[in-house]
């Protein structure tokens, strides 16, 4: 009996992490809600960098799917389209993105999912250095399948979020100031 529970349980998990992989084979496409483009003075130079350790853009169950290798060719035309630079600012802003990951424990007939986003903000000019670290996540948890759509609706909501918070901290401002 216990054997055939055993077997039963390993048909179950290879069935989930079949399943989980057709649903996460689609190329990765971020699109975040385009946002009314905003100037900033004293920014030149907007770069995005990808320092995560985690290439994989969805965990489920603790395997890795969606890998993305360079996040930067995903996020670097969105976030040039909604901030615009100045020729005569003295600012480089730099978007490091350090984490990037949904993770997704799927059952047979539900799912739990914990999505992160982490970016270190850098204002850099040739007197000064600033950075700041910003991060939002969303926990969600349903029927069924937690699909690629999902992963990738998430990421685009968090990227908008994110950015959002970002120019609204006031430390933000006065470093642009400065």
């Amino acid at each position: 009996m216990k054997k055939l529970i055993n077997i039963v349980s390993a048909a179950l998990l290879t069935l989930i992490l079949g399943g989980c992989a057709n649903q996460f084979e689609q190329a990765v496409k971020l699109a975040p809600i385009a946002m009314s483009p905003k100037l900033l003075m004293s920014v030149k130079n907007i770069t995005v960098s990808d320092s995560r350790a985690q290439q994989a853009m969805a965990m489920v169950n603790s395997s890795e799917f969606m890998e993305v290798a360079n996040i930067t060719k995903l996020v670097s035309p969105w976030l040039k389209n909604t901030l615009k630079t100045s020729s005569n600012g003295r600012n480089n802003l730099n978007f490091d993105i350090t984490t990037a990951t949904s993770y997704i424990k799927q059952y047979a007939m539900s799912f739990e999912s914990e999505a992160v986003l982490e970016w270190t903000v850098t204002l850099e000019s040739a007197n000064r250095t600033w950075k700041k670290s910003y991060q939002t996540g969303i926990n969600q948890d349903g029927p069924m399948k937690f699909s690629q759509e999902d992963v990738t609706k998430n990421m685009n909501l968090m990227l908008s979020t994110l950015l959002e918070r970002t120019l609204q901290d006031e430390e933000f401002q006065k470093a642009l100031s400065r």
